[in-house]
């Protein structure tokens, strides 16, 4: 059995766990049901070819946080704490949608999300909004975005020369 196959009986067989788990769960039991739905908030795909990071700078006039407000996903007291943005298989050509993850959160009684999110136990507590949107609309959501992706990460962090 490949490999990626594994990874998705595994994952059913989590989810039909968890379904007939719930329906006759005790209050302690619910609790370790809540770990099989816990997710590590880290860039990855099938083969993990290419490896690296990724900065961004929020958009002036519409960043994500405006965007989920105008289209009625989150409300003022509700912040944007992580972006995921997924591409599904390309064969030579992109299609649009592309799967967009949002992590959002409350202050819940704190000053600022980074105290929230330092002071926080595992797993942190957010809504999570899954929406498919254009790469266009995407991309417009900053003002500056930047990937870098080389064989393995290990171009990561080095410092290089070149010739034009």
């Amino acid at each position: 059995m490949s490999r990626a196959l594994a990874n998705f009986a595994e994952f059913i067989e989590k989810i039909v766990f968890s379904c007939y788990a719930i329906k006759n769960a005790t209050f302690s039991q619910i609790s370790l049901i809540k770990e099989l739905i816990m997710e590590t908030f880290k860039a990855g795909v099938q083969y993990g070819d290419l490896k690296g990071s990724s900065a961004a700078d929020r958009a002036d006039m519409t960043d994500a946080a405006k965007w989920l407000k105008e289209k009625g996903y989150i409300n003022d007291d509700e912040f944007v704490i992580g972006i995921s943005m997924s591409v599904g298989e390309n064969h030579g050509a992109h299609r649009d949608p592309v799967s967009v993850v949002f992590l959002v959160s409350g202050l819940n009684g704190h000053e600022n999300i980074p105290e929230m999110i330092r002071v926080s136990d595992e797993p942190i507590q957010v809504k999570k909004i899954s929406v498919d949107m254009k790469i266009v609309d995407f991309l417009a959501l900053f003002k500056r975005l930047e990937i870098t992706l080389s064989n393995g990460g290990l171009l990561e962090g080095k410092s290089y020369s070149y010739n034009q």
